[in-house]
């Protein structure tokens, strides 16, 4: 294994990590816009590495989540449902700016680039609702009524 190799496994590390913290960014903006404090970011799993005020990195930035405070929870469905998807559209929206970028400012960066935009396209996965997914909390939005608004 050469040292391209290694440098290219690196970089396409870097691209599915920098999509992680762009999709957990976007859920935690929207909870922020719609008013709804957020206690923790978490960008990977694993030992912690570092913590400042609510973001915490963690060793292997692979994963990431966003804990709303307390039982805070959206007062409309709709709300529910915008921040349930905020993270893959952010995810969306970064790739159309890199590819922007890619095209007419910064044409060197093919292996981040590339890794980011599969990496977009695999959280389209993330809408499979299975438990904890953003599908699952898409779908437990929508089914959401005027009575049922504060269960979890």
């Amino acid at each position: 294994m050469s040292i391209h190799d290694i440098v290219s496994v690196l970089l396409v590390g870097i691209g599915f990590s920098l999509s992680v913290l762009v999709h957990e960014l976007g859920h935690a903006i929207l909870q922020k816009m719609f008013g709804l404090p957020v206690s923790m970011i978490e960008w990977g799993s694993g030992p912690r590495i570092f913590k400042f005020k609510v973001f915490e990195m963690r060793l292997i930035p692979l994963r990431g989540s966003v804990f709303p405070n307390g039982s805070t929870l959206a007062k409309s469905k709709w709300v529910a449902l915008v921040i349930a998807a905020g993270g893959i559209l952010a995810q969306w929206f970064g790739m159309w700016m890199i590819a922007v970028s890619h095209i007419y400012i910064i044409p060197t960066i093919n292996i981040i680039c590339i890794s980011y935009a599969v990496a977009a396209f695999v959280s389209l996965l993330n809408l499979i609702p299975t438990r904890n997914s953003d599908g699952y909390f898409i779908i437990k939005a929508l089914r959401r009524t005027r009575g049922m608004m504060n269960e979890k």
